[in-house]
């Protein structure tokens, strides 16, 4: 799956490293890589000018919806009071004051949220019995539920309201408004799509409805919008709460019409980009994406603001201390180049008989791309050997870091990665909602300016080339993580056991980088961290957008957003 990476600001992301022959290295990016012959994979993409736009033929839903003043039986009201969660699942939160603390977290009983896999909305059998459709419409309702109320609870790190109104990443909206934003998706897209005729809140809606890219400065227009700011959240905490519980509102009143909407909707098989359906898991995995680039917002806000919550659980394995010089941080192992053999990988789907549902840039025409051999790094880089780049004076040393790099660190100044807390020669880690020992042997999370001045700097003291895999170089380390639902090795399809850190099915924070062995010998080739890659985001001969969200990719197409892979 191929998503914007933002080349600088963290987003759980880290690297392999490599050496290899130069390929298709793009202007100013970063890398850690591979070895091989030169050249590398053919590759034959359609520029975003030439984006094909197709109709909507989704039938139209003649039947309208207006908000219920009881919802359905599905989702029951509980009594109002002071909030024990801020799920609406069970019904209508009512905030009984800006304090937060009070929230219960139970560990056991969210369990169930996590590891959850997505709907598989084609399998090449045409023939369904009715039962195996009314299996289908139970999946996917409880995926829904699952993933909203999984959102929901995110936001119970908070233990004030107040502190939902902050601008904890200067680059991103506050909480609040993502908070609106992933119940607005599923109004805006139905209503575009003609399934439903009446609005919810138009105002929220339509305020909610657009996110920020770190590259349009005029995204941060604050004064237009219809929230309080974190200033004036502090001064009038009343105003605050008010505004939260209309949100909260929205996102019940959203929980209700989606609910509704799934049950009387006829099911379809198998299930297209045109489908009722598809629009429904399209919100979902929306959703989805903003759980995990929320909880890196939510990371940055202050200790004071946050507390733990069962349901994002913390890595209790690693070597964790305060000194690098400790005997935990000494006892690492050893990273070193493993040999990937030369061999076709597949890039793209087709929108056509697609298994399971995926993004814009994901489908076109299928490339089966003959990849040169080469090294890869068995663990990903961890903080230990990132320590190493720091300590050999990785942020001062301008010949370390691309032009666009350098203009980064001469004005953004920073001495380590975004979530490292230094006192004196002692060194911590930001995780959710604490600051923990340096855990040495867990990935280096660091932006994609960083990790091309790693390479560097490695390539310097190997005496090789160093670099970030391509695109097509991290698909072959994947092809050998066997079973897949797309005809190859990348796409989950892997039953009980998941191999790897990944989907929630395990914790809410990095691990060690030595947990997860692929069987081609390195670790972590998915799951962990998002992996920072060399490909600039760019489309497949075909390309189209979906006609419900045509601005998921485009605005992205070019050399200023590379993709982030591993999952």
């Amino acid at each position: 799956v191929a998503m914007a990476a933002m080349k600088s600001t963290v987003q759980h992301i880290a690297a392999r490293w490599g050496s290899a022959a130069a390929h298709r290295v793009a202007p100013g990016s970063t890398v850690l890589a591979s070895a091989g012959g030169p050249g590398g994979a053919r590759r034959h993409f359609k520029k975003a000018a030439r984006v094909a736009r197709v109709p909507h033929t989704a039938p139209l839903v003649t039947r309208t919806w207006a908000p219920e003043t009881d919802p359905p039986a599905s989702v029951p009201q509980v009594p109002a009071g002071g909030p024990k969660t801020l799920s609406t699942l069970q019904g209508r939160v009512a905030l009984g004051g800006s304090d937060l603390g009070h929230l219960r977290h139970e560990a056991e009983a969210d369990a169930s949220l996590k590891g959850l896999p997505t709907p598989v909305l084609n399998d090449g059998d045409l023939t369904k019995s009715v039962q195996e459709l009314e299996t289908l419409r139970a999946e996917i309702i409880l995926y829904f539920h699952k993933t909203f109320t999984l959102f929901e609870k995110l936001h119970e790190v908070f233990n004030n309201v107040p502190a939902i109104y902050e601008k904890h990443e200067r680059l991103r909206h506050p909480p609040i408004f993502y908070l609106g934003h992933t119940a607005s998706f599923y109004v805006n897209k139905l209503h575009l799509g003609k399934f439903i005729h009446h609005r919810l809140d138009p105002v929220l809606e339509m305020q909610m409805a657009v996110g920020v890219d770190e590259m349009s400065w005029d995204d941060w227009d604050s004064n237009s919008y219809v929230w309080p700011s974190g200033a004036e959240a502090r001064a009038d905490p009343a105003a605050a709460v008010e505004f939260l519980q209309k949100v909260l509102d929205l996102r019940r009143n959203v929980r209700v019409l989606v609910d509704d909407l799934m049950k009387q909707q006829p099911m379809e098989w198998p299930i297209n980009k045109d489908s009722f359906w598809w629009i429904i898991v399209m919100g979902i995995e929306h959703e989805r994406i903003h759980l995990e680039t929320s909880s890196v917002i939510h990371r940055q806000a202050g200790l004071d603001e946050v507390q733990p919550i069962g349901v994002f659980p913390r890595c209790e394995r690693g070597r964790f201390h305060k000194s690098p010089s400790a005997s935990a941080a000494r006892n690492m192992p050893a990273n070193r180049l493993l040999p990937v053999p030369a061999g076709v990988t597949r890039l793209g789907r087709q929108w056509e008989g697609t298994a399971t549902y995926g993004w814009d840039n994901e489908f076109g025409k299928e490339v089966h791309a003959e990849v040169p051999a080469f090294e890869a790094s068995e663990f990903l880089v961890t903080n230990k050997e990132y320590l190493e780049f720091m300590e050999a004076g990785g942020y001062t040393t301008q010949r370390y870091w691309t032009e666009e790099g350098w203009s980064w660190v001469s004005d953004m100044k920073p001495t380590a990665p975004r979530f490292w807390r230094r006192s004196g020669d002692e060194h911590y880690l930001r995780t959710l909602c604490e600051e923990i020992p340096m855990p040495w042997d867990w990935p280096a999370e660091v932006c994609h300016n960083e990790a091309a001045a790693f390479c560097a700097y490695l390539s310097e003291k190997l005496g090789k080339t160093i670099r970030l895999p391509m695109e097509d170089e991290h698909m072959r380390m994947r092809d050998s993580v066997p079973t897949d639902l797309q005809d190859s090795a990348h796409g989950p399809a892997w039953g009980a056991w998941t191999p790897g850190n990944i989907n929630l099915a395990f914790w809410a924070s990095s691990c060690p980088v030595d947990t997860f062995k692929s069987p081609l010998g390195l670790y972590d080739v998915l799951g962990n961290v998002w992996q920072h890659c060399l490909t600039p985001i760019d489309v497949l001969e075909g390309f189209e957008t979906h006609p419900l969200y045509d601005d998921f990719t485009t605005p992205t197409i070019g050399e200023a957003h590379s993709r982030i892979m591993g999952g």
